[in-house]
Parts: structure tokens; C-alpha cells; sequence
């Protein structure tokens, strides 16, 4: 190279952006320009007449001598990356290449250029990291991934995914997302990546069954995103898949259990209620509203609001004990509720506490049961004693003192006559109706009576139970003008019984110079039979319950005839056991009719 020529090829070489540099097979540099001295980190005294290679990190110097030697050897041309260690212990990534030439002599001299690629190597590097931990994360990860084609092929997945739908990954290669799914989950899958690829949505997340190896059916919520590339067409997607089996598994067994308490509550009709004292918030039931009189869609629950439906004498008792309850003590206690119609029930409530972490009471549930009915029954058993012991006394006293009575005549001397006997046969049958009635109920109520069916002329026995009571109250008019036989399919003691009954209540409300009148139907499906008396009447208020057991009404008259009650209970119980209806009219002042009707039986 002439003077001239080197002087313009240094000239080009400080224009140019790269590092250039002459150096000969050895890689003894003849020339290096400023670039390549910046890049570097050297001077020109550090590099010039000195072997270049010296100058690489001491990591990289093997290799590179190595690719040099082999480059010069070959006089071909070289081509690496390296770093350089600069004094201050700075590294630079460079590429370098370089080309051999000979001069006039045969000398070959290498021609090269550097390029600083830090920024490129460090990008490199970044990436290399963060794939890295992408590949840590996805294999390694506690949750189900995957890698998902577009068609639904599994790419990639990871051991969790593995051993939540026990195949092995190559199995799962072999199969697609939709071959595996639940059919009734699959179309709303398909909808979500349909959107997915439309671009309508990023991501979507959703519940889904999957069948595992074994057909086992196991529950995960799937989380779906799809990468596209620098020009926004769709790779693949990314699956997330979290194994929810056993959170399922529990919910159903809450919605069970739930179920099952809803069931219990419902079937033994007992009201829920949740009280939250620190948002001082009440939740009801349904049965709770109907317990309390009140309806949902126009009562809010409040704790205010349940102490203003106590019962006036109930409250003071009430609030207190749920003040202790609150306290550490449990709920347990019966008050009074009084409905916005006045209507007044009884409540038995019990609840437990929950507490938080201090031990301090934040909520109260429980439950309310009406023991209405249960009370009634009490009052009505203590009612029931009262007057089964008055109504026993009054034969007993009379038949001791006819005794006493007799006796004396006896010691007299004194005969003893008929009407004595008879005054005795009476109260003995007073006693023994008594008694019968008491059995009859407990039977009743037990379910244990039975009726013995057999055809049976009502008319007939209609008449003889009117020839028994017209012996007993031989002033007593009764009326019962039927004489046709009229045959049906019954058990003629219970409905003698029936008949009997509803005599005696007519013998006792009628005046004596009234008629009681007795008629028979035989109709299309069903015989009837009514008894009318002309007695005061039965007011409204005491018709509900007229049926019911020890039901006895509460006048002068009520208590002057006497009885437990039973009578009517009986009639109506011995009625239904036949299929048939036993019904009331009555006006006050002008009487009451108590009809009953039968179905005809097998034969008539």
C-alpha cells in the first residue's frame, strides 16, 4: 500500500461506525482505528504492534485464539463474538470479522471490523432469563398449563396436568382439549374461544369437567388467553387449569346438607332465624314470617321489630334472657307473639352464639318452633281433669249416698224398692259411658280401633237407639217417621254409638217440651242422618272447634248438662274411619242440626 493510499484508507476508516483493525496470521495488529480503540477500552500504544487476541476476556480467549489460528491456517475468512475486559473491568460484546489479502510479496494481512452488540447480547440474555423462568414457572408450577393449539391439540403441558387427568405427555399430545371435556361444558368452551379469536375478549375464565384416563370425571377452573404474533395473528393459547374436585365435592355436600335442613326445618315447620349483631342485620325463613303473623313482601325482620310483637307480660322475661344469652349464655326460652291481627301464639326459641377471635358474640342463629297447639293441649288436659273429676264425683257421690241409704232401710228392716235399683243402674251407666268414651279416644288416638263392616238396616238401628233413650227419658219427644229398610256396608256398633251420641247431646240441650227429630236419607252415593234439636243454638265463635277433643261450650246450661267433651270428637272420629263427613248448622234461639253421611258400601 502506497503513502498515499494508507493515508486515505486511515481517512475512510475514522468515518466509518465500526472498529477496524490490520493484523497479520499471528494477530499482531498493524493498525486499529479510534472506534476500535473506544470499543475496545485500549490506546493505541496498548495495541499496536501487539497480538490482539491478548486483549479478550480471559473467558474467551481459547476459543477465539482457536477460531483465529484456524481462519489464518485456512485463509479464509473469521467470524466470532467475544468480549473485551477493558482495565476497569467493563466488558464490551463485539462481532468481529475480518477478511485476508495479500500485498505484492505474498504478505497476507487480515482486514477486520468490530461491532459493539452489548445491548443485543444483554437483550439476548434477558430473554434467555425470563424463558427461563417462564419454563420454571410452567413445569414446575402447583396449577395445571398447557400450551393449547388453535385446534384444541395439547403443545405442551406440565406435571400438574398431568397428574390431574392421569395421562403421561405424550399420551395428552396425542389428544385434543375437546375429546376430553365434559359434553355439557364443551359448547359453552368452544363459544369463549370463538370470541377468544374474534378478538370480541382477552381472556375468559370458566368451570368445566374434564374426563380423566381412568373416565373419572374431576372439576378445574379453566383461565384461557391466546398469544398472537408482532403482526396480531393467533399462535396458540395459554391454559391455567386449577384442580376444584374437592371444592366441589364440598359444595355439593353443603347444598346437600342444606337441602336436608331445609327439609327438616320445613317438614317439622320450624322458622330460622340469623341475627348479625354488629350490622345489626335479621334474616328469616319463610316460616318465620308465618309464625309471626307477617308477610315477606311487606315486613323487613329487625330486632326492634321482633320485640315489639312479645306479648306485653312476655317481654321484660324475654329481653333478658337474650341480653344473657349474648353474655355467654345460651338462648333458650317461650314467650308470647302477638300478630298485627291480634292473634297470640306461643314460641319456643333456642339459638347458638358465634363468637370471633376475642370471644365476643357477633351473631345469634336460631330457630322457632310454634307450640300453640302444645300449650292449648296442656290447658285443655289440666280443662279435661277438672271435669272428668267433677263428672266421676257426681255419680260416685250419688251412688254412695243411695248406698247409705239403702243400707239404713236394710237395718230397718225396710224393703227395698225398684226405683232404688234403677237410681243405682243409672249412675252406674253414668260411670261406665265415662269410662267407655275415655277408652274410645285413647283408642282413636293411637290408631287402634278398628270397624268391623257388615250390611246393616239404618233405619232399624236408628229406631232401636230411639227405644233405649225413650226408655230412659220416657217424656221426651222424638220424632223419626223412616220405616223403609235402608241397607249399607257398616260396623253397626260404631254407628249405633254414633247415633246414641248425638241423642244424648240433643236429650241434654232440648227442652223437655220440645221434639227431637231424627230423619234418614238414602241417596245416590251416600246415606245421611240428621238430628235436630230446638235447643239455645251453638254461637259462631264455638262452631271451629266444636269437633275437637274435650271441646265443651261455656254456658249456664253447657255446664249444667255436664260431660267431658268427648261426645262429638268420637262421632266425628268414628264418621271419618267409615269415609264418611260428619257436619254442623246451627242458629241461636232456634236449634242445631248435626248431620252425618255414610258412602254406600259393597252392597246396599
Amino acid at each position: 500500500m502506497q503513502p498515499n493510499d494508507k493515508d486515505q484508507f486511515k481517512a475512510l476508516t475514522e468515518i466509518v461506525p465500526v472498529g477496524i483493525f490490520l493484523a497479520d496470521q499471528a494477530g499482531v495488529c498493524s493498525y486499529a482505528n479510534n472506534k476500535w480503540l473506544d470499543i475496545s477500552g485500549l490506546s493505541l500504544n496498548d495495541v499496536l504492534y501487539k497480538n490482539w487476541l491478548n486483549f479478550i476476556h480471559p473467558e474467551d480467549q481459547e476459543k477465539i485464539a482457536h477460531a483465529w489460528k484456524t481462519a489464518t491456517s485456512k485463509q479464509i475468512s473469521f467470524q466470532e463474538e467475544f468480549r473485551f475486559l477493558h482495565s476497569d473491568g467493563e466488558v464490551t460484546w463485539v462481532n468481529a470479522q475480518a477478511n485476508p489479502s495479500k500485498d505484492q510479496t505474498g504478505k497476507i494481512t487480515y482486514a477486520g471490523a468490530i461491532n459493539e452488540i452489548s445491548e443485543r447480547i444483554k437483550e439476548k440474555e434477558i430473554s434467555r432469563e425470563n424463558a427461563e423462568r417462564f419454563t420454571n414457572a410452567f413445569e414446575y408450577a402447583a396449577i395445571g398449563m398447557a400450551l393449547i393449539s388453535l385446534e384444541g391439540g395439547w403443545i405442551k403441558v406440565n406435571q400438574s396436568v398431568c397428574d390431574l387427568l392421569g395421562y403421561t405427555k405424550s399420551e395428552l399430545m396425542q389428544l385434543t382439549f375437546q375429546q376430553i371435556t365434559h359434553p355439557d361444558d364443551l359448547a359453552r368452551d368452544l363459544d369463549y374461544v370463538r370470541m377468544l379469536l374474534d378478538g370480541k375478549i382477552k381472556t375468559y375464565g370458566m368451570e368445566k369437567r374434564y374426563f380423566t384416563k381412568s373416565k373419572q370425571i374431576v372439576w378445574a377452573h379453566l383461565s384461557v388467553s391466546l398469544v398472537r404474533n408482532q403482526k396480531g395473528d393467533p399462535l396458540y393459547f395459554i391454559s391455567q387449569i386449577v384442580d376444584i374436585t374437592d371444592r366441589k365435592r364440598m359444595e355439593d355436600e353443603l347444598r346437600e346438607n342444606e337441602q336436608r335442613l331445609l327439609m327438616a326445618t320445613t317438614s317439622a315447620k320450624l322458622g330460622v332465624w340469623d341475627l348479625d349483631l354488629e350490622a345489626d342485620t335479621l334474616r328469616w325463613n319463610d316460616r318465620m314470617y308465618e309464625l309471626y303473623g307477617v308477610k315477606r313482601e311487606t315486613y323487613q325482620p329487625s330486632f326492634t321489630g321482633w320485640k315489639e310483637s312479645l306479648h306485653p307480660d312476655d317481654l321484660e322475661r324475654s329481653y333478658r334472657e337474650f341480653q344473657e344469652a349474648i353474655a355467654g349464655a345460651r338462648f333458650e326460652s317461650e314467650f308470647r307473639v302477638v300478630w298485627p291481627d291480634g292473634t297470640v301464639k306461643h314460641i319456643n326459641a333456642s339459638a347458638g352464639l358465634v363468637k370471633n377471635a376475642q370471644g365476643v358474640t357477633t351473631r345469634m342463629m336460631g330457630i322457632n318452633q310454634d307450640i300453640t297447639e302444645y300449650k292449648n293441649a296442656i290447658l285443655l288436659k289440666s280443662r279435661f281433669l277438672d271435669i272428668a273429676a267433677h263428672e266421676l264425683r257426681t255419680p260416685v257421690t250419688a251412688f254412695n249416698l243411695i248406698l247409705q241409704l239403702t243400707q239404713k232401710k236394710l237395718e230397718k228392716g225396710e224393703a227395698i224398692g225398684a226405683d232404688v235399683l234403677t237410681r243405682l243402674q243409672m249412675q252406674t251407666d253414668r260411670i261406665t259411658r265415662l269410662v267407655v268414651d275415655l277408652l274410645d279416644v285413647s283408642r282413636l288416638e293411637r290408631g287402634v280401633l278398628k270397624i268391623k263392616r257388615e250390611a246393616t238396616d239404618i233405619s232399624k238401628l236408628i229406631s232401636n237407639c230411639i227405644s233405649e233413650y225413650k226408655l230412659r227419658f220416657p217424656k221426651r219427644e222424638m220424632i223419626f217417621a223412616h220405616v223403609t229398610p235402608v241397607t249399607i256396608n257398616v260396623d253397626p256398633i260404631r254407628i249405633y254409638q254414633v247415633i246414641s251420641n248425638l241423642l244424648d247431646n240433643a236429650c241434654k240441650y232440648t227442652p223437655e217440651n220440645s221434639p227431637i227429630e231424627i230423619s234418614l236419607k238414602d241417596e245416590a252415593s251416600s246415606v245421611s242422618v240428621a238430628v235436630t234439636d230446638h235447643g239455645p243454638g251453638i254461637p259462631d265463635e264455638h262452631k271451629a272447634n266444636l269437633f275437637t277433643i274435650f271441646s265443651r261450650g261455656s254456658s249456664e246450661l253447657v255446664d249444667r248438662a255436664g260431660g267431658l267433651g268427648l261426645g262429638l270428637f268420637i262421632c266425628q272420629s268414628l264418621v271419618e274411619l267409615h269415609q264418611g263427613k260428619i257436619e254442623v248448622a246451627s242458629q241461636l234461639g232456634q236449634g242445631t242440626t248435626f248431620t252425618f253421611k255414610l258412602p254406600h258400601g259393597e252392597e246396599k
